[in-house]
């Protein structure tokens, strides 16, 4: 499965993008997925970035300092399952009023459908298009016994928000493509595809070698602009992980909708 870009957008330059990463089931990449967006907008296109992490009990987005990104409460303060929807409206209004060009959202999974509920309820989406600002979401699909899982949170997302989705689809548990490649959200019949603005792919790495290398630098939270600082890694092993992010980017950029801003 390669990378397809399916929408055409409108010729109008929107004034900025917002990026939320969702997927109901915990554990499966999401932050990984949101710490590559993030530094593919911000190192990759120089572009202008906000970053927040809604996620209540695992604030690995937020532990990335060249990022600066800022953690926000969305949760009763005695309850971190139970969104506070005042607290959301109050978010919503700080992405509207950023200087931002490109904002990008971690979302935690115990959140997953009060969240998805807030947006479709409050219509939120249509709200930023109203502002001129392009939503578009990112969800993840694993392999092996998480499979049915993370499709089941692909499938909700699609087929409820009509804004593009970008699904990465991550081999680090096992294969996925052959499984999604017979899939119903992979057919052309498909009612919801046109939703789907692109397959994103994490390929499975040599869990001795490149895969060990990504672990490393993923557990000291650094970006890729500050490789040579990370000390756990040798010189050989900073080259691999350079050509890892280097792959990830190129494969972004061939996403139209992540780069209809430069026509």
């Amino acid at each position: 499965m390669k990378v397809q870009r399916k929408i055409k957008m409108a010729k109008h330059k929107p004034f900025k993008q917002v990026h939320i990463i969702l997927q109901g089931k915990g554990g499966c990449g999401k932050s990984l997925v949101s710490t590559i967006v993030a530094q593919y907008f911000k190192l990759h296109k120089g572009r202008n970035i906000e970053a927040f992490d809604l996620d209540q009990v695992n604030t690995t987005l937020s532990q990335y300092k060249n990022l600066d990104v800022k953690h926000i409460r969305i949760t009763e303060k005695d309850n971190i399952n139970e969104i506070n929807q005042r607290l959301l409206d109050g978010f919503i209004q700080a992405i509207i009023e950023s200087d931002a060009e490109t904002i990008i959202v971690d979302t935690g999974s115990n959140t997953f459908l009060n969240l998805l509920d807030y947006l479709i309820q409050n219509q939120i989406f249509d709200l930023f298009y109203s502002f001129q600002i392009t939503p578009v979401i990112h969800t993840v699909i694993v392999g092996a016994g998480d499979y049915n899982d993370t499709l089941h949170g692909a499938k909700t997302i699609i087929e409820n928000l009509s804004v593009p989705v970008v699904v990465w689809v991550n081999e680090y548990y096992g294969e996925v493509i052959e499984r999604l490649q017979s899939s119903e959200i992979n057919s052309d019949e498909y009612t919801h595809s046109n939703t789907i603005a692109a397959f994103m792919l994490l390929p499975k790495l040599n869990t001795k070698l490149q895969g060990k290398d990504l672990e490393i630098f993923i557990t000291n939270r650094l970006t890729i602009t500050e490789i040579e600082t990370c000390k756990d890694l040798s010189l050989v092993a900073k080259i691999r992980v350079r050509k890892i992010f280097a792959d990830y980017f190129n494969d972004l950029d061939k996403i139209g909708i992540l780069n209809n801003n430069e026509e």
